[in-house]
């Protein structure tokens, strides 16, 4: 069992959201596919994956409400390094 497939779950809903930029996508890919994957250590792929999502919390076309989303799993992963 994966310790990240809630995060990976909640990063699944925010890409099936209409209104997320494709930029913020990609992101949002590479972090999913960052946690999913299993041959680097925990901590790597915390950090791995907070880097990308951060460089998507950034974006100046994000909505409020999924910047919010994605700074809550940035601090769900901080928590789990």
């Amino acid at each position: 069992m994966n310790n990240f497939d809630d995060i990976v779950e909640a990063i699944n809903g925010l890409l099936n959201e209409k209104n997320i930029p494709k930029n913020v996508r990609n992101g949002l890919m590479n972090a999913k596919n960052i946690l999913s994957d299993s041959s680097k250590p925990i901590n790597v792929r915390a950090s791995l994956a907070i880097y990308e999502l951060d460089k998507a919390v950034n974006d100046i076309n994000i909505s409020q409400h999924s910047r919010i989303k994605i700074m809550h799993l940035i601090s769900e992963l901080e928590a789990r390094k």
